[in-house]
């Protein structure tokens, strides 16, 4: 669904960018540090201001809507302190996986909280998120006697209670502003109406996936939990059209430092804007069914995915969670064409499974994905 014409707000909201921008273009500071090396001035980070908080109602758009998940975008245009998004009308849904699109702040945080509506009553505000110069955690919130909780990358409803509606709040503390801050995305998803779907005819597809990583290989001393930060630096690498990732130095700024974890889903996407300099919108989605991956792959973008449990040839069963890189998918045999970072080298790390198996194994993580899209 095309974006809704710019207001004057956001075109006011242009041209400040615009004057930031030559501003910062002597000032290497202004662009997101680079883990190859230095930022490329050449190529400015666009901050889209897409809609004011007075009259967001009229700017919100489902970015996509299928089955059992429905993905909602929020533009933040606020360059204070504090945004507000409330998002009504939403399909039944007892889980919720929020994601943000900023350039990490040079000073302070960003704190993201989250609210859901249940039987016509707004939840406490829970803590979500805490992203910035000072790291990055996640948090594990329950309230006695309320319905939702959060738990790492996830709002939680209780098992007999559904949402109708949910807010989200980002707040700046300790000198950041919102300046950096462009988007906001939130997947509402009712898990009990989930299923596989098999595909119908789809054409073949294969991207030039070069840039590869073996997280066997990886010189750090928990390489086998970098699943997640390999998989998403190969994908930075094909969108970025070089070799620029670090996937050690990308797993230190995705540890989550309350859970001491590498593979939390939304910091490793909200790290992803950060180090594709905001060319692309990351978010974390639960794709309705393959054919919907497959139109990524068909618009030249690969896609992350979490699986678990066995696959034929796969060097580990898999057994508390996996995830890899999909590039390709052969109709002909049935199969996908994927990176898959457990391999023991990077040039194996480029395999296939069967589509069968691959489906039941993504499944088993209700078709969890790290998205990407080219910023337009």
């Amino acid at each position: 669904m095309a974006l809704p014409s710019p207001s004057k707000d956001f075109k006011k909201g242009q041209d400040r960018q615009d004057r930031l921008r030559r501003q910062d273009s002597q000032d290497q500071s202004f662009y997101p540090a680079h883990p190859a090396g230095e930022a490329d001035p050449a190529h400015p980070v666009p901050l889209i201001l897409q809609c004011t908080l007075a009259d967001f109602s009229k700017k919100e758009y489902v970015e996509s809507m299928s089955g059992f998940t429905q993905t909602y975008q929020h533009r933040v245009s606020e360059l204070g302190v504090e945004a507000l998004w409330e998002q009504t009308n939403v399909p039944p849904f007892n889980e919720l996986i929020v994601s943000w699109n900023a350039l990490r702040p040079l000073k302070g945080n960003y704190h993201l909280s989250v609210s859901v509506r249940c039987r016509g009553e707004w939840s406490e505000w829970l803590p979500y998120a805490q992203w910035g110069a000072d790291g990055q955690k996640t948090f594990d919130s329950r309230h006695l006697k309320s319905r939702v909780c959060t738990y790492q990358d996830i709002v939680h409803l209780a098992e007999d209670q559904v949402g109708d509606a949910f807010r989200i709040k980002v707040e700046s503390t300790r000198q950041a502003n919102l300046e950096r801050f462009d988007t906001l995305y939130a997947c509402a998803s009712d898990l009990k109406q989930f299923d596989i779907l098999h595909p119908e005819e789809l054409e073949a597809v294969r991207l030039p996936i070069e840039s590869l990583y073996s997280q066997m290989t990886l010189k750090h001393p928990r390489h086998r939990d970098l699943c997640s930060p390999s998989s998403t630096c190969m994908a930075i690498d094909f969108l970025l059209k070089k070799r620029a990732a670090n996937p050690v130095d990308f797993a230190a700024k995705v540890h989550d430092g309350t859970f001491d974890i590498f593979g939390n889903w939304v910091l490793n996407v909200a790290e992803s804007y950060h180090r594709l300099f905001g060319r692309y919108d990351c978010r974390v989605e639960r794709l309705p069914d393959f054919t919907t991956l497959h139109n990524y792959l068909k618009e030249g973008v690969p896609v992350v995915v979490s699986v678990k449990g066995p696959l034929p040839k796969a060097p580990f069963p898999f057994n508390l969670g996996h995830l890899f890189l999909v590039y390709g998918y052969d109709p002909i045999e049935q199969r996908i064409f994927c990176a898959d970072p457990a391999h023991p080298s990077d040039s194996q790390t480029p395999t296939y499974y069967p589509l069968k198996d691959f489906l039941a194994a993504w499944a088993r993580r209700k078709n969890l994905s790290y998205v990407f899209s080219l910023k337009k």
